[in-house]
């Protein structure tokens, strides 16, 4: 496709006034909802979060698969990850005034459950921090400790990765560990 046309599809994409509306809260910088979305553009959430503006030229709609687990840099993302550090937060295991300390559980769980602490903690960069998802508009964990965890996944094939895609497809000895904790 030449520049021509390619210019011409984004044109005619910005015309129709519900993409122009919605893309103008993206480009606002703030995570939105497809329901937020929606609420702007004046249609509903599904043609939201199906917009072929909003989605780019090949993509299709959101896939399930991406928003319940996939990478985020190194570390994992997505509902699976959110439920994961809201049930260490719960049980415990993470503590402290922001919720990002090992608590002496936490470091048991973490051991029982394989992840590399030594490693983790000999790593240049903070053991547990949070990174907002842009799915669930809710933080999962990353640092060292959410890197372990990934790679712990990965490594005993608990989770694999999908082709061509940031998503993860998570077995039932990871979904255990993830949504088991005690």
């Amino acid at each position: 496709m030449g520049v021509d046309s390619e210019l011409a599809r984004v044109a005619a994409a910005l015309g129709d006034p519900a993409r122009s509306r919605m893309l103008a809260m993206l480009m606002g910088g703030q995570a939105r909802t497809a329901g937020e979305l929606a609420l702007d553009g004046g249609v509903s959430p599904s043609t939201a979060s199906t917009h072929p503006a909003l989605r780019g030229r090949r993509a299709g709609p959101v896939d399930p698969a991406l928003r319940r687990a996939r990478t985020c840099y190194d570390h994992l993302a997505g509902s699976l990850a959110v439920a994961w550090l809201e049930a260490m937060r719960a049980h415990g295991h993470l503590a402290g005034p922001d919720g990002l300390v090992l608590s002496a559980s936490g470091e048991a769980w973490c051991r029982q459950a394989g992840l590399d602490l030594d490693g983790a903690r000999a790593a240049r960069r903070p053991l547990c921090r949070t990174c907002l998802d842009w799915s669930e508009r809710r933080d999962h964990l990353a640092g060292a400790l959410g890197a372990a965890l990934l790679r712990l996944l990965l490594e005993r094939g608990w989770a694999r990765r999908m082709p061509d895609s940031r998503a993860l497809r998570v077995g039932a000895r990871g979904e255990r560990l993830l949504t088991g904790l005690r």
